[in-house]
């Protein structure tokens, strides 16, 4: 099992419990990652089929295109206004607090 890790005989037994727990870890991140790259290439794959088949059978009046940019881009794009907002919505907080402050101090 240690050679599916990448370690030697030796190496797991001159290392520590917690440190060949932490080569565990690792490689369930990778299978993690690699099985995400797989997916994408999946969908990958599927727009591309699915494109040139509607395209090869509908001819000119095919509406599917081939993906234009990465996923991953698109879910950056995603996550960074999703960002933008909560960082808006905290800077209108913070001014509605501060002329709530004001007001109830020009008002006492």
């Amino acid at each position: 099992m240690y050679v599916a890790l990448g370690l030697t005989k030796q190496e797991v037994l001159d290392a520590c419990p917690v440190e060949v727990e932490y080569v565990f870890e690792a490689q369930k991140i990778r299978k993690r990652l690699d099985d995400q790259s797989n997916w994408e290439l999946g969908m990958y794959i599927e727009s591309a089929v699915a494109t040139a088949v509607e395209h090869n059978l509908a001819g000119y009046k095919a509406r599917s295109e081939y993906v234009k940019e990465p996923f991953t881009r698109r879910l950056e794009a995603e996550d960074s206004e999703k960002r933008k907002l909560k960082d808006n919505n905290k800077l209108l907080m913070a001014s509605l607090e501060t002329w709530a402050k004001n007001w109830q101090r020009e008002h006492q």
